[in-house]
């Protein structure tokens, strides 16, 4: 069933009407009784009736026994039931198009990062293009066997990863942290490692990982510091693979390996996406200038697939050769959500005390407790390998 909300907003419930307005008082807190239903601009009064469920029905919503806030289209049937029409304009999202987003995009850094230095595009583009060059060529075989793996699972979403071999110490102490509070690993989740050794211990761990050398261009097994030559090669892939599985049609739900679980978090956040119906969700970076005024968070995020996510995240891609001037794929995803928020794209900022960043635990040199509502714990803030060990460990998330 397909509902209109006053807003013009649409959303699609697999319910009968009579289920959808409790769910509607249940989250929403908009009481049956304030709840008026139209089909065609004509108004049903026999909530039990049995509807098609490819119609969209129209929802006004009661106010002070006398008055409705609707659409456009129920005026005339809500004045008929002697009840005053509130007409309110078309969201930001039932009026979005996805035009708009087709908007160029200059990236600054105190003044346009390639203003008056062409030496620097040209270096910086001809890096990256080597990357697409691998990425295309091998495109068709990849997309073949990452489907073959996301078809045998029983989800619209993918859980994804990547990582080299020095990381193998925090991909170890991510599944300890699964196992110890009670996790079973997901079978949704696939790693996409870096390199042979990142595989082995992949696959001696039980965890499913797709690794095809090349495929993703020139990728690193020595990257150890956050920002470093190495780590700015990394990011190409770490692109990459959201990319893939957007354009095989599955959400993404993608994370760093520095990260540990104390509740599997795709529960929640599948259905808060859809009940709110967020393109991004991202983790909270903390009060950090450089990725003002939003401060999304690049390591944790969850991607419901839509034509409005899915251009977001190739203008993201496309624009990988700014990663070797600002040193950061976070600075790209960020600037491109916040240009893209004002056309549209629904964003959301997820709960620090849920989510929690790097620069909630670094500062505390060991007296971080996680509270209850505590889903995942990622160790950002650093600099290297082993001060996201040292603080894991001075806070009691080690468990190796």
């Amino acid at each position: 069933m397909k509902i209109r909300f006053p807003s013009g907003d649409i959303k699609n419930y697999n319910h009968s009407l009579s289920v959808i307005r409790g769910l509607l008082a249940a989250n929403f807190n908009i009481h049956p009784t304030q709840q008026f239903y139209f089909l065609n601009g004509k108004y049903i009064e026999n909530t039990q009736m049995e509807l098609d469920h490819n119609q969209v029905l129209d929802l006004a919503i009661g106010v002070l026994s006398k008055y409705a806030v609707c659409n456009q289209t129920v005026v005339h049937a809500l004045e008929k039931l002697s009840i005053l029409p509130l007409v309110t304009p078309s969201s930001q999202i039932a009026s979005r198009k996805l035009n708009d987003l087709n908007t160029l995009l200059r990236f600054y850094n105190g003044e346009y990062i390639y203003h008056k230095n062409p030496e620097l595009e040209k270096g910086t583009k001809e890096k990256a293009m080597s990357f697409y060059e691998k990425y295309d060529e091998f495109k068709t075989k990849r997309l073949k066997r990452i489907k073959e793996f996301c078809d045998g699972q029983d989800s619209k979403t993918m859980i994804i990863s990547t990582f080299n071999h020095p990381y193998t110490i925090l991909f170890k102490n991510f599944i300890a942290s699964c196992k110890e509070n009670n996790i079973n690993i997901p079978k949704n989740l696939l790693i996409f490692p870096m390199d042979q050794d990142a595989h082995h211990s992949c696959r001696k761990s039980g965890i499913r990982s797709l690794f095809m050398k090349g495929s993703y261009g020139t990728t690193t097994s020595s990257h150890k510091v956050y920002g470093d030559g190495d780590f700015r090669i990394c990011m190409f892939m770490k692109n990459a693979i959201v990319k893939d599985i957007l354009d095989l049609g599955y959400n993404v739900l993608f994370m760093d390996m520095d990260m540990i679980w104390l509740k599997n978090p795709l529960p929640y956040l599948t259905n808060l996406s859809e009940l709110y119906e967020y393109d991004f969700m991202f983790m909270f970076d903390g009060i950090n200038p450089r990725f003002q005024p939003l401060y999304y968070n690049s390591g944790f995020f969850y991607i419901r697939n839509t034509d409005f996510s899915r251009q977001a995240w190739n203008k993201i891609f496309d624009n990988y050769d700014k990663v070797f001037h600002y040193g950061s794929q976070q600075m790209i995803v960020n600037m491109v959500m916040n240009v893209y928020r004002e056309k549209g794209l629904r964003t959301h900022l997820l709960d620090p005390n849920k989510f929690v960043n790097g620069h909630q635990i670094t500062p505390n040199k060991g007296n971080f407790k996680p509270s209850e509502d505590t889903y995942a714990i990622h160790a950002s803030w650093t600099a290297g390998i082993d001060q996201k060990i040292r603080n894991l460990k001075s806070n009691g998330l080690w468990y190796l």
